[in-house]
């Protein structure tokens, strides 16, 4: 897994409200084409872990969080320090909430199921780890999902 930072891909870093990175327009090829994992081979990562260094990752409204058996160095690309970390948190732009329409099987009526952020985030992490953890080693605890879903 490598971490690049906010700064590092975007062509000019602009900061909007508490100094906060303001996400790039779309003319920002750079980003874009970063994100869709063209990353420029210039680019150095700013931290390297193999998959065998997560033991665990969670799924959170919006988020996940990889639980790591050896600490990583990252630096912030909003303050320019550096931490050690035995987690790292994802934000993942991910969908929003849905509802789904089904019929459940041996009625005659229809039923809602609301599928949240959450779901979304599980689904991921789930896909993620039969790729890289086909021996199932990494914990996937259950989803607490927050107010509202």
């Amino acid at each position: 897994m490598r971490i690049y930072r906010f700064d590092q891909v975007v062509e000019r870093l602009k900061r909007g409200f508490y100094g906060v990175p303001e996400f790039p327009g779309p003319a920002d090829e750079r980003f874009w084409a970063a994100s869709a994992g063209c990353i420029p081979a210039e680019i150095v990562p700013d931290a390297e872990l193999a998959w065998s260094n997560v033991r665990e990752i969670k799924a959170g409204n919006w988020v996940l969080w990889f639980k790591l058996d050896e600490p990583v160095r990252i630096g912030s690309d909003r303050t320019g320090k550096r931490k050690t970390l035995d987690e790292i948190k994802l934000n993942l732009h991910g969908r929003t909430g849905s509802l789904e329409v089904y019929k459940p099987t041996g009625e005659n009526h229809l039923a809602l199921r609301g599928r949240g952020p959450a779901d979304y985030q599980d689904m991921v992490r789930r896909t993620l780890a039969a790729f890289v953890d086909p021996e199932k080693r990494m914990a996937l605890p259950p989803v607490k999902p927050g107010a509202g879903w």
